[in-house]
């Protein structure tokens, strides 16, 4: 069962890592779903109830290392709950203690490439509930075009993967400063975010 669960996930995750993530959904009886693209969130997690285990999902059209990460923030949740129920937040110190254990666990294989575990290392020091907003997996996601902001120019406008528009202003460090001409607003935009210019 362990070997084929293995094989299952494997298209989705880095080479190496998939035998490890299926001990976990084993280990903990974990029923796990792979998602259409959703825009809200990129996994979830639902409590055992009414007979039915513990269950978790995660998008199908993620790159695989976000997919990984995805994937053990949401078997997290599973050890955060079975240790604590509804008792403490969810996304608190108790989740971050189990997260950062799946996060070690995984390093530990060691067959993840020097970026991936050099960002991972960082992000596991004080992780974040939303991957999205951890300035270290910035650097992991890859531009659909293969550009980024930083590839930009003051001047230059650009589209997100929202499909919204901004102008680019002026650079700061790590940031842009970037103007939505739609609502005049102006907003500080990370350097690595991928871009479509127009």
């Amino acid at each position: 069962m362990s070997l084929e669960l293995s094989q299952q996930l494997a298209p989705y995750l880095p080479a190496g890592t998939e035998s490890l993530c299926a001990s976990w959904l084993l280990n903990d009886n974990i029923q796990m779903r792979i998602s259409r693209p959703r825009k809200t969130k990129l996994g979830d997690f639902r409590p055992a109830a009414r007979g039915l285990p513990h269950r978790i999902s995660v998008n199908c059209d993620l790159e695989p290392v976000q997919f990984l990460i995805t994937f053990a923030h949401e078997v997290a949740h599973v050890h955060t709950w079975n240790q604590h129920g509804r008792k403490v937040a969810p996304h608190g110190e108790e989740w971050k203690t189990n997260y950062r254990e799946k996060l070690h666990e995984l390093l530990a294989l060691k067959v993840l490439d020097a970026e991936t575990t050099h960002a991972l290392q960082k992000h596991s020091i004080n992780p974040k509930a939303s991957s999205g907003h951890d300035n270290h997996l910035q650097t992991l996601r890859k531009p659909v075009n293969g550009k980024t902001l930083n590839d930009l120019s003051p001047g230059d406008i650009f589209q997100i993967e929202n499909k919204k528009t901004f102008k680019v202003i002026k650079k700061l460090r790590k940031y842009w400063v970037c103007l939505e001409p739609s609502t005049k607003r102006h907003y500080r935009v990370l350097g690595t975010l991928p871009v479509v210019l127009k």
